[in-house]
This record gives structure tokens, C-alpha cells and sequence, in this order.
């Protein structure tokens, strides 16, 4: 499931980066990778 590893750490990758920005920006990419899933 190496999809699900690429999600987790976009996760890790939020909570590093907690600029409201950064967290649409990443959210985004979350879903567009969940969709692609």
C-alpha cells in the first residue's frame, strides 16, 4: 500500500508545516492523491 505510506506522510508533512497556507496547500494535494486512489 504505498499509496497509503505517501498519505501518512503528507500528514507528517502538515503538522510540520502549520501556516494555514501551507495547510490548503498540502490538504489539497492530500485529496487530489486520495481521488487518484
Amino acid at each position: 500500500m504505498a499509496g497509503k505510506q505517501k498519505v501518512v506522510t503528507l500528514l507528517h508533512l502538515i503538522v510540520a508545516y502549520k501556516d494555514e497556507t501551507e495547510y490548503n496547500v498540502l490538504a489539497h494535494a492530500i485529496n487530489s492523491l486520495l481521488f487518484l486512489f
